[in-house]
């Protein structure tokens, strides 16, 4: 609890701390990608009027802290405590409250895995029931979600935790089956933790210990079902199938509930083992009086039957109590191995369940449990031989064909884990994992259009997997269906909008679509997750040099040559951009960074060249012109260029030598046989000119050797 000091009122907040487990740095990334989205499912779930509104969240010394407004007042626990056991009707409007909450959560696609009634608070100033402490974010806490196909851990209230639950794998009916343990509690005034369950079955056994219209106990129990595919299917649909009863309720004159605890339930098993005695009593009694036989005689048979009947009814009972201990006692054990096995304690759970098995050999949920931690203790052999039992008991469970097909994927053993996959679905087409698993198998295997098929049903399922929305745009994109990828990977983004994979790829499909704009504005969003990666950071600068941001692409291919200075491509658009924003010196180095790295590079060459000699570094942009001219001599353009750069230097031959080149491409060309000729004519009057020089210099030494013989001390 804490008090806001930033708003006028000083209210009171509160402040919630998720510590991970371990600080090495891939945990602490994860756990901080986890927490951001569920934090912002928490700002959207904080709309609905009784959901705790997220005032902040924020990351300090590698902890993680929400901030959340208060709920004033009264848990439903503790109202239970006080009004339980309640009517029929008072419960009815109870699951109503719930649902109306629970259709708005499950409508975001949240799951709040932890329903129970110390979550629920009677808000003081309006008496509506309020939703708090969802049991996702506690996830940060413990572990992180898994796309590896094994379960996330079993987060929950024991007692309002339904199996798949417990075994990690949690569902919108799972928050179903809470909502009915609260019902029973408020109506029997029992926790759930003192109601027997069938040790077979694992169902809940409730329905002995009150007395409830049978339309509210047949709704009840498909609330509670054991199997979640036997309950309600969302939250909509239980309000639908609720409403119906409610408004009878409503017409009914209010009765109070009777309650039947275990003793009372014992109490009646005795009434109904001594009602046959009565009859016969009364039978015997009737043919005594039409007979009028010996009275005596009669009444000595009468209590001899009396006492037998009393005999066996106490015996019995006798024998009841104890098969309903032995069975308390088994279910307990199971719960026990369930709750060992959702918290990695395998070794424990093994023994457990082994311990069962050697009671009740064909015990489905041991048999189950004891497959499922053999596999996960990576006992393979053992794990099939026990799925195999379990079949033999039950051929429809189609855990046990999955198992087998993961474990069979695990040895690359693909045709055989279809098989048995193929059957699993068969048995159950609504199992999320089971689609998973064969999804998988087909990407390995790059079977596109079956692993197509196998994510488009697991996302109808599960609809929350980032990695199977990334998978699909992936697929989607390499077969050039890029507004499908897109479509994708904008799933995959409301998800996980911190996911620089994801953001990357939807730039891909963009560009792809040259849709720039959107590409630079996800590549943009890549870089800011991920400043060092440069592949991002080129993409970028593509995006940026195609939308001709010439200035913002140059500063994203700087970006790149800083993490990858040995990427030429990254160096040639460099120079190329800065070129076209006029900064020559970075253009020159650039492109002489590209040819360092990669010599063939002709367009490099060339356009150094041509800054080279516009900088009027002739020598150097000679060198270019003729490194150009290496990679392909066919260019007029270059030749010329080239006998340019020999003009400027003086090399008047040289410069007519390349102009002739051009002049072969080029043979009309005005301006190169303009350059020809000037070069022509300087050639020419520097001939001239060394021909006079020379005569000067014949002269000069003619004369000299006159003079000396004339005039020999000259």
């Amino acid at each position: 609890m804490a008090e806001d000091h930033d708003r006028p009122k000083r209210p009171i907040c509160v402040v919630k701390l998720l510590k991970p487990q371990t600080a090495d740095p891939e945990t602490l990334a994860t756990a901080r990608r986890l927490f951001e989205t569920e934090a912002k499912i928490l700002d959207e779930l904080g709309q609905h009027p009784q959901i705790p509104q997220l005032l902040a969240y924020f990351e300090e010394g590698q902890e993680f802290y929400l901030v959340e407004e208060y709920i004033e007042g009264q848990s439903l626990w503790e109202e239970l405590q006080q009004l339980s056991p309640c009517p029929p009707e008072a419960a009815i409007a109870l699951v109503q409250e719930i649902l109306e909450l629970l259709v708005f959560v499950h409508g975001h696609q949240v799951i709040h895995r932890d329903l129970n009634p110390s979550n629920l608070i009677r808000r003081q100033s309006d008496q509506k029931l309020c939703l708090i402490d969802f049991g996702a974010v506690k996830q940060v806490t413990h572990q992180f979600a898994s796309t590896s196909g094994r379960p996330t851990i079993a987060i929950g209230t024991q007692g309002y935790m339904p199996l798949e639950q417990i075994q990690g794998y949690p569902r919108y009916s799972s928050d179903l089956y809470a909502v009915g343990m609260i019902a029973i509690t408020a109506l029997t005034g029992t926790t759930p933790d003192k109601i027997p369950l069938d040790a077979q079955t694992g169902e809940v056994q409730w329905q002995d210990q009150v007395e409830i219209p049978e339309a509210v106990r047949h709704f009840l129990a498909k609330m509670v079902h054991h199997n979640w595919r036997d309950r309600f299917g969302t939250a909509t649909e239980a309000q639908q199938a609720l409403n119906p009863l409610a408004a009878q309720e409503k017409q009914q004159p209010k009765t109070s509930t009777r309650v039947l605890p275990v003793a009372s339930s014992i109490q009646q098993i005795k009434q109904t083992a001594i009602a046959p005695l009565n009859y016969l009593s009364t039978v015997v009694s009737q043919q005594y009086q039409r007979l009028s036989v010996n009275h005596q005689a009669i009444k000595a048979a009468l209590l001899g039957v009396g006492l037998a009947a009393l005999v066996g009814t106490g015996l019995g009972v006798h024998a009841g109590w104890r098969w309903w201990s032995e069975r308390q006692a088994l279910m307990a054990q199971y719960e026990q191995a369930q709750l060992a096995q959702s918290q990695n304690q395998l070794e424990q759970a093994l023994a457990q369940y082994q311990e069962i098995l050697q009671i009740v050999p064909d015990h489905e949920g041991a048999l189950l449990g004891k497959a499922q931690v053999l596999q996960a203790l990576e006992q393979f052999d053992g794990a099939v031989e026990t799925y195999d039992q379990l079949l033999e008991v039950n051929p429809q469970r189609w855990e046990a064909w999955w198992g087998k097909g993961k474990i069979a994927s695990d040895r690359q053993q693909d045709d055989q884990a279809l098989t048995f996959l193929d059957r699993a679905i068969q048995e159950d087409s609504r199992q999320a994992v089971v689609w998973e698993t064969k999804a998988r198998i087909h990407l390995r295997r790059e079977e596109t259009d079956a692993a197509l098929n196998s994510l488009d049903a697991f996302l109808r399922l599960d609809s929350q997997q980032v990695w199977a929305w990334f998978e699909k745009g992936w697929i989607h994109h390499n077969r050039a269906e890029y507004n499908e990828a897109i479509a994708a990977y904008q799933q995959a983004l409301k998800l996980d909008d911190q996911n620089a994979d994801i953001w990357y790829q939807q730039g891909n499909s963009y560009s792809k679509l040259q849709r720039y704009r959107e590409a630079k504005n996800a590549y943009v969003r890549v870089v800011e997750l991920e400043p060092d990666r440069a592949p991002a950071w080129y993409s970028l600068g593509m995006a940026q040099e195609n939308l001709r941001n010439y200035l913002e692409a140059q500063d994203a291919f700087a970006n790149v040559t800083r993490f990858e200075p040995n990427n030429d491509r990254a160096w040639y658009h460099l120079a190329w951009n800065a070129e076209q924003n006029g900064d020559r010196p970075t253009a020159i180095d650039a492109y002489q960074r590209t040819v360092a790295l990669n010599s063939d590079d002709r367009p490099s060459w060339r356009s150094l060249g041509n800054l080279l000699y516009d900088s009027e570094n002739y020598d150097e942009a000679i060198a270019a012109y003729e490194n150009t001219l290496r990679l392909d001599d066919a260019d007029g353009d270059i030749w010329a260029r080239l006998g340019n750069a020999y003009k400027a230097t003086g090399q008047y031959q040289a410069a007519i030598n390349a102009y002739d080149e051009a002049l072969q491409y080029k043979p009309n060309d005005p301006d190169i046989l303009g350059d020809r000729q000037d070069a022509q004519e300087r050639l020419q009057w520097e001939q001239a000119q060394d021909n006079v020089k020379e005569r000067a210099d014949s002269l000069t030494e003619f004369l000299r050797d006159t003079l000396r013989e004339i005039v020999p001390w000259l």
